[in-house]
């Protein structure tokens, strides 16, 4: 009975990257075989991880172990093929200058020709399955060159002696006979010449328009500095504008209250028989504890009256002789320095204010704000203004 690799053909034993009998056979989850470091380097050096045969892609690179039984047959159909050892007398010196297969393990044997496809360079005996089989036939054979592994596939760095102007990359002597075989070709060393000259006059261009920038942000700081010490001084002076402004508009305020109330103003003697009981009157009748505002019409005239703006009354009053303060809820004690010889009261009624100052001085005192005013108002006390 024939034995299993008799039935077999030779290129269901051969790896498709090696295109050899496959050693330490593995599996791929597609189901293709290939040599386990075929497949191995060729995943180390691809950016995808996929079959070089179906193309199938695995998001996560499958884990390769050895096929026993595909290695059991190929190991007996490497035996049953195995050719003839030529005596060492026969075999070829390797000399550096010339090509020799890629393939070729134990004695080095000059190349015959290289696949453009397999990316290999083959020596007589290896070259037989191009020559052979249906599907290697199709493959484009070249002269031999040497260091043939192609920057797409298994890259061998050494290999890329050429530059490609036209795709600006590295390629290698196969790839000028391929897809850029009527591209634009120069040596490495012309191209990093070139590169090199290039790039220093990129970096002067670079440099001279980082100094023109910093020269461009010194001028903008500068005027900015400058724009910032005139606004400052603008401002400085408009503000000592207004407060001049304000002071002399103070002043003829107070001239005009002064005025007013100077027309109304009177020397008054006050009457104990006939004083409210709670005024305190000195010996000329002039000087007292004295309170002094205004008061809503409708006010009780009688008994005690409660002195706040809640009740209808708008005051300020002294106490004890040295006592200022505005009737308010809660009182408020007024920071004076000097007594008062007098006093003007000053009613906005529209306004809801209600003011006192310090007349000869022409210093205000203290106001009352925000007031709901919805009755006449009347002076509260004998009088408006009383000496002090």
């Amino acid at each position: 009975m024939a034995s299993v690799t008799s039935l077999m053909s030779e290129e269901q034993f051969l790896c498709s990257i090696c295109l050899d009998v496959f050693t330490d056979p593995t599996t791929t989850p597609c189901g293709h075989n290939y040599c386990k470091t075929c497949i191995t380097h060729h995943w180390d050096t691809s950016d995808v991880c996929q079959c070089p045969l179906c193309k199938r892609t695995f998001y996560k690179r499958p884990d390769v172990f050895v096929n026993t039984f595909i290695s059991e047959i190929a190991d007996q159909f490497r035996k049953s093929n195995q050719p003839k050892k030529t005596s060492n007398t026969n075999q070829e010196a390797v000399k550096p200058d010339e090509v020799y297969g890629d393939v070729c393990t134990e004695t080095k044997h000059m190349a015959l020709k290289s696949c453009l496809v397999c990316l290999i360079s083959y020596c007589e005996n290896h070259m037989e399955p191009h020559q052979r089989l249906t599907a290697l036939k199709r493959h484009k054979l070249i002269e031999p060159v040497k260091k043939t592994l192609c920057v797409r596939n298994m890259i061998d760095p050494w290999s890329l002696e050429l530059f490609c102007k036209t795709d600006h990359m590295c390629v290698c002597q196969f790839c000028t006979e391929s897809d850029h075989k009527l591209h634009q070709i120069e040596s490495l060393k012309e191209a990093y010449e070139g590169k090199r000259a290039e790039l220093g006059k990129t970096e002067a261009e670079v440099q001279q328009m980082i100094e023109e920038r910093q020269l461009q942000i010194q001028e903008v700081k500068h005027s900015l500095e400058l724009n910032k010490k005139d606004a400052d001084r603008e401002i400085a002076d408009t503000v000592a504008q207004l407060e001049k402004t304000l002071s002399k508009e103070m002043e003829k305020l107070c001239d005009a209250e002064l005025s007013r109330i100077q027309q109304y103003a009177m020397d008054v003697t006050l009457d104990p028989d006939t004083a409210n009981p709670f005024l305190i009157l000195s010996d000329d009748g002039k000087q007292t504890g004295w309170t002094i505002g205004v008061a809503k019409e409708s006010v009780n005239k009688k008994g005690q009256i409660v002195l706040c703006p809640v009740y209808g009354t708008w005051t300020i009053w002294l106490r004890n002789g040295n006592k200022y303060e505005a009737n308010a809820r809660p009182p408020v004690l007024l920071p004076v320095k000097e007594k008062f010889q007098k006093v003007g009261v000053f009613v906005d009624y529209e306004a809801g204010l209600v003011s006192f100052y310090d007349v000869e001085a022409r210093v205000h005192i203290y106001s009352f704000s925000g007031c709901t005013f919805t009755e006449k108002l009347y002076p509260y006390s004998i009088h408006t203004l009383v000496s002090g």
